[in-house]
């Protein structure tokens, strides 16, 4: 999860889609990671494939006619909370609510079954 998070928090973050792209290869790999994780759970699998979506959009270096880069990166950043709660709800992660910022930077790691 600090993986999705890292690559999220990095790629909002670009103001260039070039940028951006070259940041996408770190979201394939946090995603096989919460693949595997989640036991394919197919919520988080739905808000994986959302988030790849939007990442693409974001990505491209053509912006189509209708798009709203903000809103874009608003949805991304709710898909990103979505796969954190979905994932300690399960019990797979520690949830971040309680703990300090300088905790939550630790909060990725799996929890033993």
């Amino acid at each position: 999860m600090s993986d999705l998070e890292t690559f999220w928090w990095r790629f909002q973050a670009s103001e260039r889609w070039e940028e951006r792209k070259v940041q996408m290869p770190l979201f394939h790999w946090a995603r096989m990671q919460l693949r595997t994780a989640s036991w394919d759970d197919e919520y988080v699998l739905a808000r994986l494939e959302s988030l790849n979506r939007i990442c693409n959009e974001l990505s491209a270096p053509v912006e189509l006619p209708d798009f709203d880069e903000r809103c874009a990166l608003a949805c991304g950043s709710v898909e990103v909370k979505l796969i954190r709660a979905e994932l300690s709800y399960r019990r797979l992660i520690r949830s971040s609510l309680s703990l300090s910022p300088n905790q939550r930077a630790l909060t990725g790691e799996l929890l033993p079954r």
